[in-house]
């Protein structure tokens, strides 16, 4: 039959080596954030988003500014054609870490026709 599989064994991700080394993330300094917020920000994984933030990869969009731009009869169009405001930074991000079990971020997947 098939191999058995244990459940709690550590997968390739578990293992690897960081993508980035820890003197490279950012310091609280350097956001401008308290040292609490990074430290809640790095304890529930935000380090593991940083890279790719970084990369431009992905842009995370502020939902305040999603909820206004509905209210105002808006539609959301492609990335490109959003206005710089309509993004968080990740100082921001960082700064919006708040509840101590998970980060301030969802995921939204938006297919084009185009």
């Amino acid at each position: 039959g098939p191999p058995a599989v244990e459940l709690d064994a550590p997968t390739p991700a578990d293992t690897a080596a960081p993508t980035q080394p820890a003197d490279a993330l950012p310091s609280a300094p350097d956001l401008g954030v308290s040292e609490e917020k990074l430290e809640l920000w790095l304890e529930l994984g935000g380090g593991d988003l940083e890279p790719v933030l970084a990369s431009g990869a992905v842009a995370v969009l502020d939902a305040q500014w999603v909820i206004s731009h509905a209210e105002a009869g808006g539609v959301l169009s492609h990335r490109q054609a959003l206005p710089k405001e309509a993004f968080l930074s990740l100082a921001e991000l960082v700064e919006a870490t708040a509840h101590p079990s998970f980060l301030p971020v969802a995921a939204l997947s938006y297919p084009w026709l185009t």
